[in-house]
């Protein structure tokens, strides 16, 4: 209901400028909630980014976006097609003077900071801070892990905004929309954590999510990358082959394929129990089964998620008390 009256507001508005106005007067802000720390975020006015993000995002109406693309979701929408359409028209104007006022801080040096107080050093834990280079008359921003200094055996690379930015956004909006700025990711997100050594980034939301994957490496020019050639995504985790054949075998008992787990165990050359082992695997939550079938590669050393573990938690009845299990031992394991 608090949604469906932002719009209504919006919509009878001539700018975003008077739409801010307009909800100060109606005292509506953002959302209050305490986030998983125990820490509690207030509602606060709505600046005028954290405005245009929320009307501009098409879960209301029933949609969701993927890669720049829109496509029908699931979930109900909560705002009418005609009344979203009529505040986007409101939305042309906070574009133009949004761009505006970025050529402004590009002339003055200045740069939003997407992932500021939310990025952590995977290696040491540390959170990251920002660091500006110059080339060029230009100015380049980085993360920097801030223990880097203070202690030796932490060896973090700093990562360039342009290339971790573009892609944590491409990561989450299937889940935030197009294009999440700043504040939807300081309300949606928990912590991100980047490992230079394997080029990681791992992103924990605030409902309990967790997934990960590899940055790309950069091709753009000034960029060196000395022994290119021999650089590789890694060998796929062994959990994740695993929990592809469990489903696969699922499927095929699913099917009628095979009649039981002794014909499974048969055709897939395993001893019974050990197929009893690799179906279990079934029995964990689905969004768990989803982050093991996309696991980073491993390029050194053991994989960090073992069986053994996942079959412990597996052998929880609740979802819920899985998610809790599985993001404990995700965290064990980056440490």
């Amino acid at each position: 209901e608090c949604v469906r009256e932002i719009f209504t507001i919006c919509a009878g508005c001539s700018s975003l400028a008077a739409a801010q106005r307009e909800l100060d007067a109606h005292r509506l802000g953002t959302k209050d909630w305490i986030s998983r720390s125990g820490k509690h975020h207030r509602s606060r006015r709505f600046s005028s980014s954290a405005l245009g993000a929320l009307l501009r995002n098409v879960l209301y109406i029933g949609e969701v976006c993927h890669k720049g693309r829109v496509y029908p979701g699931e979930q109900p929408a909560l705002v009418e097609q005609a009344l979203w359409e009529r505040v986007q028209q409101q939305l042309k104007l906070a574009t133009k003077s949004g761009e505006q006022h970025h050529k402004v801080n590009a002339l003055h040096g200045k740069a939003d900071v997407l992932l500021s107080d939310l990025l952590y050093c995977a290696h040491c834990g540390e959170r990251m801070r920002t660091t500006y280079t110059s080339r060029q008359g230009r100015r380049h921003l980085y993360y920097v892990c801030r223990s880097t200094k203070a202690d030796p055996k932490c060896h973090h690379k700093p990562v360039a905004a342009v290339d971790l930015e573009p892609s944590v956004r491409e990561q989450l909006e299937p889940i935030l929309g197009l294009r999440p700025d700043a504040l939807s990711l300081q309300h949606s997100l928990e912590r991100v954590a980047y490992d230079a050594r394997t080029r990681e980034v791992a992103i924990t939301l605030l409902d309990g999510r967790c997934f990960a994957y590899t940055l790309p490496l950069a091709h753009r020019p000034g960029v060196r990358r000395a022994g290119d050639e021999q650089q590789t995504d890694g060998r796929v985790p062994r959990v994740s082959r695993l929990m592809a054949l469990a489903l696969e075998f699922q499927g095929l008992l699913a099917q009628g394929t095979v009649r039981d787990t002794a014909e499974l165990a048969k055709l897939g050359h395993v001893s019974r129990p050990r197929m009893c082992q690799i179906l279990m695997l079934t029995n964990l939550a689905p969004a768990i089964q989803e982050v093991l079938l996309f696991l980073p590669g491993t390029r050194r050393g053991r994989d960090r998620i073992t069986e053994s573990r996942l079959r412990r938690i597996a052998s929880l009845i609740d979802w819920q008390a899985q998610i809790q299990a599985f993001r404990s031992h995700w965290a064990g394991s980056r440490q």
